[in-house]
């Protein structure tokens, strides 16, 4: 028998945002506890000014992409070395309290994460963006296979694709599904190997009408950035369905120590 007390609970809890729930549940950082204010800008409702400074951001937001670095090949990465107005936006490095936020909310089943990462990705990203030009018409995320979803019960990159289109008023459209399981690619060495992981593995969803992503133009976006395969093996599939992909998201990319290095193969 449920018992009254926790019925009360329950309401309160999932109507937190009325006065008697603010009182209860006041906004605090997500990583130290600290009291925020009620009135705080959107990427301020769920991290304190102190933990903000401390979070290992990009200073440029840019970076190359790995996979078209080095020699150009003759698959359909080429394609991509082609163009020269595809930005990559990295927002984090892949390190300290990021890495820690990241892996909680991909293995750890903390969604909750997204709604921080996303938020303040998209504060960084708004004055990038509209400097850059770019006017997309929606976000696209990274799909996850079935199997990987229905253990996480979610797909991170969807949760981040959310929050960030919540504050740069975009909607979040899975036009692109995975086809096919493959490795993790931060378990593979070399470019060839994280090339060959993920070709033919993506593919339009089934539910979108041939032509109509036509002069459509695209965010895509992903948590982690290692090589960049993953992203230009979905990008390639929306190109190819006639949309524009005009840049790349991901919250993290290497680390500081890492950026440097080129992989090899």
């Amino acid at each position: 028998m449920i018992r009254p007390g926790i019925i009360l609970w329950r309401l309160m809890w999932n109507n937190r945002e009325t006065i008697i729930g603010r009182l209860l549940f006041p906004p605090c950082c997500y990583l130290c506890s600290a009291l925020l204010p009620r009135d705080a800008e959107a990427h301020l409702r769920y991290i304190c000014r102190q933990c903000l400074s401390d979070l290992p951001f990009n200073p440029s937001l840019t970076r190359k992409i790995p996979a078209l670095t080095g020699e150009l090949r003759q698959d359909s990465v080429s394609f991509w070395h082609q163009k020269q107005d595809l930005d990559l936006y990295t927002v984090f490095f892949y390190e300290g309290v990021i890495r820690q936020l990241v892996l909680g909310l991909k293995f750890g089943g903390h969604a909750e994460y997204a709604r921080l990462l996303g938020s303040v990705m998209a504060s960084a990203l708004a004055d990038k963006m509209s400097e850059a030009g770019h006017r997309p018409n929606a976000i696209v995320p990274v799909p996850l296979s079935n199997s990987r979803r229905l253990r996480r019960g979610y797909n991170q990159a969807e949760l981040l694709a959310k929050y960030v289109g919540v504050r740069l008023r975009l909607d979040v459209l899975p036009l692109v599904v995975r086809i096919r399981d493959t490795a993790r690619q931060s378990e593979l060495n070399s470019l060839a190997e994280r090339r060959g992981n993920v070709r033919g593995a993506f593919a339009l969803a089934t539910d979108v009408v041939s032509g109509a992503l036509r002069g459509r133009e695209f965010i895509l976006l992903d948590d982690v950035l290692s090589s960049g395969h993953t992203m230009l093996a979905c990008a390639e599939v929306l190109q190819r369905a006639g949309a524009t992909v005009i840049c790349l998201v991901a919250a993290s990319g290497s680390s500081r120590r890492y950026l440097t290095e080129r992989y090899q193969g």
